[in-house]
Order: structure tokens, then sequence, then C-alpha cells
């Protein structure tokens, strides 16, 4: 009777490897498809180049950006960040990147498809679930300047560069997550940004993310400035490798994502 049940616990064991192995691979599976909906790491056109970077914090995340060339010279980039993280989170940020892809290609306007995009996602979001996001669309100027139009929808975390090396805020975080209300409505902010600045546009996971140690601290907005700070050519892989780190480990504990636009 022993040798019994030692046989079946082995077979058991056995049985729950093997759907863990497939488990992981399907999960694997699934991160490298998320990475394909994603644009490439560096592009841009004559006038604007970014560079762009999304780190899950599980196999897969809820975070997402996207930067598509438009008519005119025009930029579009977007960052969004999901509710939670997992599964459930990746599918809801695969539906909205693409979603809001489609818009944004097919009429440039910020505000229009941050509405359109709400109309479409509250109906179809679980109710624990919604999106904070910012986007913008970068606009040549005379002199070598942009115009920037952008919609913050309770995002809060974009900054821009000036020449001299100070920053300002590109966000207010006050608008309402995308999702959460049918009857929202966005509207776009613009202004002037010179030549030789330099746009930021990241998520909480790079914010939020606490050191190591006994009196750890979250990296916050002052990391994200010094290392930006720091006359890299690369930011993005910079800022990576200061939050790494702070944190100690290469294994963030939420999804970061970052871009930086210059012109």
């Amino acid at each position: 009777g022993r040798i019994a049940s030692l046989a079946l616990a082995n077979l058991k064991r056995i049985d729950i490897e093997k759907r863990q192995v497939m488990l992981e691979a399907e999960l694997g599976a699934a991160a490298v498809a998320q990475k394909w909906i994603l644009p490439a790491r560096t592009g841009g056109n004559d006038r604007f180049r970014y560079v762009g970077q999304s780190v899950p914090g599980q196999y897969v995340g809820g975070d997402f950006f996207d930067v598509i060339p438009l008519s005119d010279g025009r930029l579009a980039v977007a960052l969004g960040d999901v509710s939670g993280k997992g599964i459930s989170a990746s599918v809801l940020m695969t539906a909205a990147q693409g979603f809001l892809h489609a818009s944004l290609a097919g009429h440039g306007d910020v505000a229009r498809a941050v509405n359109q995009l709400n109309a479409f996602l509250h109906p179809r979001r679980q109710a624990s679930k919604f999106i904070t996001l910012w986007v913008g669309v970068f606009s040549p100027a005379p002199g070598g300047g942009a115009t920037l139009s952008y919609v913050d929808a309770g995002h809060g975390h974009a900054l821009l560069r000036h020449p001299d090396g100070t920053f300002s805020a590109l966000a207010s975080g006050d608008g309402l997550p995308v999702g959460v209300f049918d009857e929202a409505s966005y509207t776009a902010e613009t202004l002037d940004i010179p030549a030789g600045g330099l746009a930021l546009i990241l998520s909480d996971g790079i914010i939020e993310q606490f050191g190591i140690g006994t009196a750890a601290q979250q990296f916050e907005m002052t990391g994200v400035q010094q290392a930006v700070s720091a006359g890299h050519d690369d930011v993005v892989a910079a800022l990576f490798e200061a939050v790494v780190t702070h944190a100690g480990t290469t294994q963030l504990a939420d999804d970061a994502t970052a871009v930086v636009v210059t012109w």
C-alpha cells in the first residue's frame, strides 16, 4: 500500500511538472507575441526621433507604448498603463493599443482618439480595470522647435527637459483614467516646445520601484531626472540601468515603460 501511494504521488508530481512546463511555454509565447505588437525600439521621421522600451513585471505586462508617424512630419506618441498586471492586464493592453493606433493613424486628433478609446473600452472592461494614458502629437514648428498637443488621462508621468537642463511637467494627472466613465470627455492641451528639448513619458513602474535595504526608498522623479541628465547617448537605456541598480535586481516589481522623444 505504501509503495502504491508513493508511486501514485510520483505520477501526480510528474503530471504537475509537465503542466507547469506547458504553462510557462504558453506564457513565454504570449510574451513574445506581446512584444511584436509594440513598435521598434528606435525610430521616427525627418524631424522627430524616439527611443522606447517596455519591460513586463511578469511574463506579460499591462504597459504599452506606441509611436505613429503622421502626415506633415508629425509624430504621435502614446504610453498606457493598465491597472493591475499579468494576463488580464495584458489582454486589455493589447485591445487598447490596437484601437488607439488605428484611431490616431486615421485622423491624428489626440482628444478625439482618447474619447473614442474610452467609448470602446468602457462597456467591455472589467469593473476593476482601467487605463491611465498619455498621448501626444508632436508637430514641426519654425526654427527647429515643435508644437505638442497632448491628453493626460490620469497618468501624470511625463516631463519636458529644456535645453538649459531644467524640467517641467508635460502632464497634470488630474484627468480621468480611460474606461472609468462612459460620459468622460477629454480635451487636448497645446504648447510650443523649444528646439533642443527632450520629452520623456514613463509608467509608474519606474517611479515607484523600491530600492534595497531596510530603509529602501522609491526611485521617484528625482531618480528619473538624474538619469536623464547624466549625458548618456541612449537616455532610455541609462534610465533602466539606473532603476535596476536602485532595485538591486533585473526583476522589477511592476511593468516599466519609458519613451524619449527628441527633435
